[in-house]
């Protein structure tokens, strides 16, 4: 599984949640898991799951998108789980 935790103006934070959902629409292999804004800093942020891994395509949109303006990716193994969010556990394997 992996993971993209990015950042964007707090104006632009539902309206990207929104676009990516609609991306997604029908693909259980993608999805938005969380969205909200970052505390002591005037943006928000989108975290985003793949049950495989984002392909060079996809992190080339988030990179040319003005709107993202940074983000970072997570791997989890298979033996991993993820907690998410207050404790509901999301297992990998």
């Amino acid at each position: 599984m992996q993971l993209i935790h990015l950042l964007c103006p707090r104006e632009q934070t539902f309206p990207l949640e929104q676009s990516f959902k609609d991306q997604f629409l029908g693909q259980d292999a993608f999805g938005v898991v969380d969205v909200g804004f970052v505390e002591k800093q005037p943006v928000g942020f989108v975290v985003l799951m793949a049950k495989e891994q984002f392909d060079e395509e996809f992190l080339a949109q988030l990179h040319a998108d003005p709107d993202v303006t940074g983000y970072s990716t997570f791997s989890l193994t298979d033996d991993d789980a993820f907690l998410y969010p207050f404790g509901c556990e999301l297992v990998t394997g």
